[in-house]
């Protein structure tokens, strides 16, 4: 399986609050609240940013559309979900159970951390697609992305057998810094088109025997990173796809620090 970045899942936690000026959403740089005005004399409304130029009853369909979508969206997920996860024994009764640090070693947590993240950063694309204002895209999105995932344990806490098909020894997530920023005067030594990354990842959780699942071993790693954002050019295609593609960690050599040391010429 691919190797998974969380490259801006640490920017939900320093979202700008009302009111300060040029303040950024951690889904899309550079966002701004869409106005309308209306005159007294008109009943058109005259949308004054040229980033959302809608009229009222093109914004009630557009929204209509995402309400739509979101809906659609969650019934084929759990579709998924029942198929994928909840095929085994139902449970007596529902009931809770702190697996921190159990078989898997977290390595579902950081899943769900990164898709918590995606969830939001897609919504609060649609919601500003949507005409949104900025703070309600960003309550919205993540509201949706928390109940989406506290459904999903809800169901959890109704089987006994979860998950039968995971394989969590093939996941990688990466935390990705820009070094040329946290440097001082960094963009002197450091290329900006190289990030730092951190990584966390399992082996041997499956028994060479016997093949049944045991406690895996955490690999913790270190490597350097390309970051997609920084090649050339700016139309709006290429910057999306070069924003797609940042969520990627590319093949490169890397540091393993744990479960032992060793240099991996070409870590995948």
């Amino acid at each position: 399986m691919p190797n998974l970045k969380l490259i801006a899942a640490l920017t939900l936690l320093t979202v700008a609050g009302p009111g300060v000026a040029g303040a950024q959403s951690p889904f899309e740089p550079g966002a701004t609240p869409m106005t309308i005005a209306r005159s007294p004399a008109d009943s058109t409304a005259k949308v004054l940013n040229p980033g959302c130029p809608l009229t009222p009853p093109q914004i009630r369909a557009v929204r209509a559309g995402v309400g739509t979508g979101f809906v659609a969206g969650n019934a084929y997920l759990y579709h998924y979900f029942k198929k994928a996860w909840w095929s085994g024994e139902r449970a007596p009764h529902f009931f809770f159970h702190a697996d921190w640090d159990q078989e898997f070693r977290d390595q579902d947590k950081f899943g769900h951390m990164l898709g918590g993240f995606h969830l939001a950063r897609i919504g609060h694309s649609a919601l500003k697609e949507a005409c949104v204002g900025e703070k309600k895209a960003i309550i919205w999105s993540t509201a949706y992305a928390a109940l989406f995932q506290l459904q999903i344990e809800i169901f959890d806490g109704q089987f006994t057998e979860l998950r039968p098909s995971l394989d969590y020894s093939g996941q990688t997530y990466w935390f990705s810094a820009d070094i040329s920023q946290l440097l001082p005067n960094g963009g002197q030594y450091w290329p900006s088109f190289i990030r730092l990354s951190a990584g966390h990842s399992i082996t041997d959780w499956k028994n060479p025997t016997t093949g049944a699942s045991q406690r895996a071993q955490r690999k913790i790693l270190l490597s350097l990173d390309f970051d997609p954002e920084k090649l050339p050019g700016n139309a709006p295609l290429w910057r999306t796809i070069k924003h797609t593609l940042s969520y990627y960690h590319f093949p490169a050599p890397a540091l393993e620090l744990t479960p032992k040391l060793h240099l991996s010429p070409w870590y995948r």
